[in-house]
């Protein structure tokens, strides 16, 4: 079934029978995700505007980082239903699809690492404002996951 609608895909001769089901899986995960990676750069602009407020004292990185993890678990999670759809023998519509995918998957990893990174160095912490770009350029190469599906 199409998340939400009722539909299945349509019948393609020597489609297995499960490549429909794994397919739906794969699309209704990925349409989740865009919710929590929405949720990540919320929290993240919230976190930044609450450490200013209070001069430093004050920030909301634990709920950043564990929407963020969750975030990237959601991805690698589409990811594998993704892989297990073409093992199906039902790849997507357009080949970049796969290389967005692995972008996605990398995306909010590298935030991360750079927001530690401009941390580290004693400069005004930056480390929420790096998380949210890498949730807003997810949520855009999300996007084109779609368009490319």
């Amino acid at each position: 079934m199409i998340a939400g609608t009722g539909a299945t895909l349509p019948p393609r001769p020597g489609r297995p029978a499960t490549v429909g089901p794994m397919a739906d899986a794969h699309r209704l995960l990925a349409y989740g995700t865009f919710g929590v990676v929405a949720l990540v750069a919320l929290a993240s602009a919230w976190s930044w505007l609450t450490r200013r407020r209070s001069g430093g004292r004050s920030d909301h990185r634990s709920l950043v980082d564990r929407l963020a993890l969750v975030a990237v678990g959601l991805v690698a999670g589409a990811g594998v239903l993704g892989l297990a759809t073409i093992t199906g023998g039902h790849g997507p519509s357009d080949p970049l699809h796969l290389l967005y995918g692995v972008a996605a998957l990398l995306v909010l990893p590298v935030a991360m690492a750079l927001g530690l990174r401009a941390e580290g160095r004693g400069r005004i912490r930056r480390r929420d404002p790096w998380i949210g770009l890498g949730a807003v350029v997810l949520l855009a190469v999300g996007l084109r996951l779609v368009m490319t599906g």
